[in-house]
């Protein structure tokens, strides 16, 4: 194999981020902290995290928690001095003022900025955990490869440290951007949503290219790779769809196993509280009996294959 270029950058103050979720089971091996950063270049109609997608921090509020003050109101007398910091507008049109001081936590900043140390700070907290259970540290988004300095900031202070560090990427980003990461993960977990780039484009604004391109590249280079496909009614939830992928997969010579996630629509209550329409809320559940189903198909190509 190879040697991997991890060409020499100035060092990246602080990055954006979402969420630090600790003890984390789903995200990679063992018990670990996952790391949610902001900002995603896909649009992927069923995404239940959309508090990701804008790189810039913006708001929610969770009329379940409002206990009608009036401190957002844009005539609240807490409009003489400073002003609003933020504005927004809830499901039923009303505008509200962020000021920072939401007594309720109603109307809630998400994305706050921070440095790789801190997140470091964050992490060693469950250090023996980590060593316990064969876990560590994921970064995920949102897109990690957004911020490509940032992470790497991270992952290299990680790895002084002796904890296993993974990404959870969609692998639609120049291999110029993912490649410095490399040498600093022991686990790449990427999507495949789709074999046909036209659906792919379709319900994702992007096409699968160089996704495809990098994940050839990925597997040519031995890394352990998980690949995943999220089962979504109307894209994909066929045979013929999870095979093909399944098929591809099966070709990349470092696949631990590959992974189905059935469609989760608990995403849809963060687009009301972000006041935004939900594409899919219409969408069916994915039928038990279908994931098994889906989960046969994939394993005819001689590969793991996992249900989630």
């Amino acid at each position: 194999m190879g040697a991997i270029a991890t060409p020499a950058s100035a060092p990246v103050a602080t990055g954006i981020i979402t969420d630090i979720q600790r003890f984390s089971l789903h995200d990679g091996p063992g018990i670990r902290t996952t790391v949610f950063f902001k900002g995603c270049n896909m649009r992927c109609s069923w995404c239940h995290n959309p508090e990701t997608i804008n790189p810039r921090p913006e708001l929610q509020f969770f009329r379940s928690k409002c206990i009608g003050c009036g401190h957002c109101s844009p005539n609240s007398d807490a409009d003489s001095g400073s002003g609003a910091v933020m504005s927004f507008t809830d499901d039923t049109g009303m505008v509200r003022h962020y000021r920072g001081d939401c007594y309720a936590e109603a109307l809630v900043r998400v994305g706050r900025e921070v440095s790789p140390q801190e997140i470091i700070d964050e992490a060693m907290q469950d250090m023996s955990f980590y060593k316990n259970s064969g876990g560590g540290v994921t970064l995920s988004g949102g897109e990690v490869t957004t911020q490509p300095g940032f992470a790497r900031e991270i992952l290299a202070l990680l790895k002084t440290r002796g904890i296993h560090t993974a990404i959870e990427t969609n692998l639609s980003v120049a291999w110029e951007k993912l490649e410095p990461l490399l040498p600093l993960l022991d686990l790449v977990m990427f999507d495949i949503k789709h074999m046909d780039s036209a659906a792919h484009r379709e319900w994702t604004g992007i096409s699968n290219k160089r996704i495809l391109e990098n994940a050839r590249r990925l597997g040519a280079l031995g890394r352990p790779l998980i690949v995943r496909t999220p089962v979504i009614p109307g894209f994909n939830d066929t045979v013929a769809a999870i095979g093909a992928v399944a098929a591809f997969a099966a070709t990349l010579p470092a696949l631990d196993y590959y992974e189905l996630l059935a469609y989760n629509p608990l995403g849809a209550d963060k687009y009301r509280c972000m006041g935004k329409p939900y594409p899919l809320k219409d969408a069916p559940l994915v039928p038990g009996a279908s994931m098994l189903r889906f989960r046969d198909a994939a394993a005819k190509h001689g590969i793991q294959v996992r249900v989630a």
